[in-house]
């Protein structure tokens, strides 16, 4: 935690220092790029880990997120292979939640850099 506020805490040094010589909206356009970038990385984890599922799910007759929850309710055991599907399903919420953390950080990113596009083009919105 401390050092993800340190690396934030830097990142916001650097955006206002961008921002004073002019340069906010390529500041914002290189944000929206890196976490676009992050989302895709999160999507092709999540795709990539789906079909690693497909097994455990055809071979129990359940989905994941029903296996999951009969896991965490103590109803399916803890043979390795029950383990190893958990494992897998605990990386999909995982890449879930990191990649919708990322949806308002994104869309926050857009306004701003809409709202300054605006101030050069007003007749355009984006």
């Amino acid at each position: 935690m401390w050092q993800e506020n340190t690396d934030m805490s830097l990142l916001h040094e650097r955006i206002k220092a961008l921002e004073k010589i002019g340069a906010g909206a390529l500041a914002d356009q290189a944000l929206l790029k890196l976490v676009r970038l992050h989302v895709q990385k999160y999507e092709r984890h999540l795709t990539e880990v789906q079909k690693e599922l497909e097994p455990f799910e055809q071979q129990y007759g359940i989905s994941s997120e029903e296996g999951y929850r009969r896991f965490m309710a103590g109803e399916m055991g803890d043979a390795a292979d029950i383990v190893e599907w958990m494992g897998l399903y605990d990386n999909v919420l995982l890449y879930r939640e990191s990649r919708n953390c990322s949806a308002p950080v994104q869309q926050c990113v857009m306004w701003r850099l809409s709202d300054a596009l605006c101030a050069i083009q007003p007749w355009k919105r984006f």
